[in-house]
Order: C-alpha cells, then structure tokens, then sequence
C-alpha cells in the first residue's frame, strides 16, 4: 500500500512539473508572440509609410505634368488671342471711331 502510494506521489510530482514546465513554455510562446506582433506591426507601419509616400510622389508628379499641360495651353490660348486682337485691333477701331462720330 506504501508502495502505491509512494508511486502516486511521484505521478503527482511529475505531474506538477509538467505543469510547471508548460506554463513557463506558455509564458515564453506568449513573450515570443508579442514580440513578433510588435515586429509585424512596425513591418507594416513601415511599409504603408513607404507605399504613402511613393503615391504622394505618384500623385505630384502626375500634377507637374497636368501643370505643364495646362500652361502650354494656356500659353497658346494667349498667343491665339493676341494674335486675334493684332488683327482685329485696327477694324475694331474703325468701328470705335465710326460709332462715336455717328
């Protein structure tokens, strides 16, 4: 009876050093877990930092080219009109003058 005894015992001690065992491996799994969180979370803060910023220069380069665009049609409009109004200036004039002596 001793005997049973004795080996329930040592099934109970063995049985509580496993426990012990598999908390502190479950504390670490949780350690490692939480690190690797705060790494992939930083990976990604790192990476949508980096894709923020290759589309804001995506974007104002597309808007210095849309600038460049717009100023060489706005260019050309002006040039359009002064040309326009060099021809037109003299004729416009003719009518001025003929209105107000009218």
């Amino acid at each position: 009876m001793n005997e049973i005894i004795t080996k329930l015992n040592e099934i109970e001690e063995k049985a509580q050093t496993i426990l012990c065992d598999a908390r502190a491996s479950k504390e670490e799994m949780m350690a490692k877990l939480d690190w690797d969180k705060r790494e992939i979370d930083t990976e990604y803060d790192r990476l949508e930092v980096e894709s923020m910023r290759r589309l804001k220069e995506r974007l104002q380069a597309d808007a210095r080219v849309q600038i460049e665009e717009l100023r060489q049609k706005n260019k050309l409009a002006a040039e359009e009109f002064d040309a326009k109004f060099a021809k037109e200036k003299e004729r416009l004039a003719e009518q001025i003058v003929a209105c107000v002596t009218q």
